[in-house]
Formats: C-alpha cells, sequence, structure tokens
C-alpha cells in the first residue's frame, strides 16, 4: 500500500492487544471503541472499525451510517462477518454465506439477490482477479468444499467447478496465503460428519486460480498444526508468507512459507493479546484488544512486524506425489471414458438462454421462472425448493401465494418440455440433508448449457 496508508495506521493504531509491563511489546496508542460487537475491514486508504451503532475511520473519528443498519445484520453477532475488497471497495459477507454487502459512502448496502445460505460458517471469503469468492465453510453437520464465486450481473453466488487432490471431507476456519495466481491453505480443519469431531488437515494444499486446479505441495507437522490452531488469532499474511505473532504463551515469531515450503522461527520477549481476525498493512499487525477484563470496550493497536534474524529454520517435506499423480492419471482417464460415452452415446444436450432452451430446430419458450430453474440444475445439479418459491416471492403477498406460483410453474414446465422433447429433464426427491424439505434434481442422460 502507499505510504499514505501507514500514515493514517500510525494516528489510528489498529487491531491487537498487549499488557503493558517491561515484557510487553510497543505499539502507539490507538483509539477506543465502545462495545464488544466490532468488525475490522480493509478500506482503499487503510481500515474502518465497523459496528451496529455507527463506523471509525482510519483517524478514530466516529460516524453515524449514511443509510439505517441493514435489518438483516441486526440479529446477528457483527464480530462474524467477513470482508474482502474489489476495486477499492470493501465487501462485507454474512455469516453462513449468501447476503452480501459492501461499504460505500458511509452505508452498507445489500449486494445480493440471494438469501441466507447458512451453509458456509467460517469459510474463506477473498478478491482475486476483480471477482468474489467463497471457499469451504461448514453447515448442515458438515464441512464443504466448494468455491463459489459472486456473479455481479445476476447478484447471485455460483459454485466454479475445480480439479485436482484436495480434501474430500472439506475444510472450515481457514487460514490462506494468496500470493500471485496462487491460493495457499496454510490451515484448515475438517469435520468428520458421523462424530462431528473436527481435526487439522495435515497438509498444506495449493489451488492455482488460472487453472481452478488443486495440488497438494507439503506435509504439515502435527505439532506445527496445533500451534496454528490455538493461535490462530495471532496470524496474519505477511508477503508471500503466514506470520503467527507472539503470544503470551508463546513467545516468538512463527513463519510459514508455502512457496519454498520452509517454516522459520525467532524468539521474542514481548507478546500481544489479539482479538478476532487481525490485518496486516504496511507491516503492521492491526488488531484490538479489551481495555480490561471487566470492560465492555475494546482499543484499537498497531503492533510492527520487527522480529530478530531467524534462529531456526526447517523444510517441510512434500506429499507422496508419485502415488498421487498415478491415481489422478488412472481416475482422470476413466472420467475421460465416461464423458466421451456420456456425450456420444448417452447425454443429450440441450442449450439454454435467458428466453428458451432447446437444440438444432427445436425450442421452448421460457418464462423468467422457469430459466430461473433450469439454470440452477444446469450450473448445480439442483435446487431446493424453498429456492425456487424465494424467487416468487412479492413484497405484500402470503407465502401460500408464493408456493401455488411455483407449483404452476413447475407443472408447465414440466408438460412444455416432455411435449417437445419427449424427455424428462428434471426429478423431485427429497433432501438428504433434511428429509423433511426436497429437492428439483438434473434428471440423468440430460446436459443443459447455458449461455
Amino acid at each position: 500500500m502507499k505510504r499514505l496508508t501507514l500514515f493514517y495506521a500510525l494516528l489510528f493504531n489498529v487491531f491487537g492487544g498487549a499488557i503493558f509491563s517491561q515484557d510487553t511489546p510497543r505499539s502507539d496508542s490507538g483509539f477506543d471503541v465502545k462495545g464488544a460487537q466490532f468488525t475490522l475491514i480493509p478500506t482503499r486508504f487503510g481500515f474502518a472499525v465497523l459496528t451496529p451503532e455507527g463506523y471509525y475511520d482510519a483517524e478514530g473519528n466516529f460516524f453515524n451510517y449514511a443509510e439505517p443498519y441493514p435489518e438483516e445484520l441486526k440479529e446477528i453477532n457483527i464480530n462474524n462477518l467477513f470482508s474482502a475488497q474489489r476495486n477499492n471497495i470493501p465487501y462485507i459477507l454474512y455469516p453462513g454465506g449468501g447476503m452480501l454487502f459492501s461499504f460505500r459512502e458511509g452505508a452498507l448496502i445489500r449486494e445480493d439477490l440471494s438469501y441466507a445460505h447458512n451453509n458456509y460458517y467460517d469459510s474463506h471469503f477473498f478478491s482475486y482477479d476483480n471477482n468474489l469468492y467463497l471457499l469451504g465453510g461448514y453447515g448442515f453437520w458438515t464441512t464443504k468444499r466448494d468455491l463459489l464465486r459472486f456473479n455481479f450481473e445476476f447478484k447471485e453466488w455460483e459454485k466454479v467447478a475445480v480439479t485436482g487432490t484436495y480434501p474430500k471431507e472439506g475444510f472450515w476456519q481457514l487460514h490462506t496465503v494468496l500470493h500471485e495466481d496462487k491460493l495457499h491453505i496454510i490451515f484448515a480443519e475438517k469435520m468428520n460428519t458421523a462424530s462431528q469431531r473436527s481435526t487439522p488437515l495435515d497438509k498444506i494444499y495449493t489451488l492455482d486460480l488460472t487453472r481452478m486446479r488443486w495440488t497438494p505441495q507439503y506435509d504439515f507437522p502435527e505439532a506445527l498444526a496445533d500451534r496454528m490452531r490455538y493461535y490462530k488469532n495471532y496470524g496474519v499474511q505477511n508477503g508471500n508468507s503466514w506470520v503467527l505473532y507472539p503470544s503470551d504463551k508463546q513467545k516468538e515469531y512463527t513463519r510459514i512459507d508455502p512457496v519454498d515450503g520452509r517454516v522459520s522461527i525467532s524468539p521474542e520477549k514481548d507478546f500481544i493479546v489479539s482479538a478476532l481476525y487481525p490485518l496486516f498493512i504496511d507491516d503492521q499487525m492491526i488488531t484490538l484488544r479489551r481495555k480490561g477484563k471487566s470492560s465492555p470496550d475494546y482499543e484499537l493497536k498497531i503492533y510492527p512486524y520487527a522480529p530478530t534474524a531467524y534462529t531456526e529454520s526447517y523444510a517441510l517435506k512434500h506429499p507422496n506425489s508419485f502415488r498421487n499423480t498415478l491415481l489422478m492419471s488412472v481416475g482422470g482417464f476413466l472420467v475421460l471414458l465416461y464423458l466421451v460415452w456420456n456425450l456420444l452415446l448417452k447425454g443429450q444436450t440441450y442449450t439454454l438462454s435467458k428466453d428458451r432452451i432447446g437444440k438444432r430446430m427445436r425450442w421452448v419458450a421460457l418464462e423468467p421462472g422457469e430459466y430461473f430453474l433450469l439454470r440452477k440444475i444446469a450450473q448445480y445439479g439442483s435446487i431446493k425448493n424453498n429456492e425456487i418459491v424465494h424467487f416468487f416471492s412479492e413484497e405484500g403477498k402470503t407465502q401460500d401465494l408464493f408456493v401455488k406460483r411455483k407449483n404452476a410453474m413447475v407443472k408447465n414446465l414440466e408438460l412444455k418440455l416432455q411435449a417437445k422433447f419427449k424427455q424428462r429433464f428434471f426429478m423431485k426427491i427429497e433432501d438428504p440433508n433434511d428429509k423433511r424439505f426436497y429437492i428439483y434434481r438434473i434428471a440423468s442422460k440430460v446436459i443443459i448449457k447455458y449461455t
């Protein structure tokens, strides 16, 4: 960032905590943040602290929001919000995914036309190549491995297809390094669905964002994983590495380089006390700390990245790349055979646009609700019933009317497609995650390409 950022940051003194004694680090005094609910977000010229009542700028000035605080955020703890920047605009993600807000001109503005997913808690929200992404998370008793991208044209989230080797159980509580065109998962946890027991990943995984391909890079020692797990609130990205700052029980800097595969350690007599989700700006850790054990308020702190020379360094081991490559090659060949067979011998391929679906000279005109359903099953393979009902929602109307509109649309669409193509495009089944509800799933032998 520009040096102007550092100047504002020094005036402001951000995110972190220390107990002032002979054994604590020096940091510039910051300003007080009233209450225990806040979220720290990066902005074009540094950062801001959002609270339910208003926000603090980088100089500690408090402002009321220019627009009313969003109703959707009043029932949640603002500490659980995640943020990322796109085109110098901060975006804030609702806990569990779905609803997206921007912070512009002193107001929190709703950007999406979706709904609260409640399925991607503790996921990783990040920006890359002028896009916003959401990776992993936890919901409905399982961790997720999904990569979602926000579609600014349709104002909704879309699943991105990825390849390669990555944890099939999914991951949550991620700590990552985004460097050049690669996202490195330094640390994350996976959840066993049956036992609901969470365990750390045993490898560093890298996602090539140009090819959307996963690769396991290095084995992750158990002792280092335990340290990351218990001191995760002291970690931030610094350049192409992840750095754990010293805490009261871990008086050292730990630097993890996912590119070169090295871990370096520097002893440190000082320590900090950090709140959730610190920032790293211009070689400084920005964090908040409670003013006192019984105080309801927090104070902003900035801590410089100033380790002495790293005195210990060791290399991380590569995973068994030959076995993985062999398995991937065999698996890829089998998948290729299946796709060729499916496309040439089995599949029925249709083209979907906003107002029609068909192939060759046979087409069926579509209403907006019909296009919405078909596009969703083309993207994701299925769509939940409540998502379709939500499409027909209208202020001042009853839920019963939405359901009737949805049922009529689905029935009419089935009749049109069956009459024209003698083909069933989707089927209604029970939701495997909740037997009280049901979903619409794309039929076998049907492939839909959408434009």
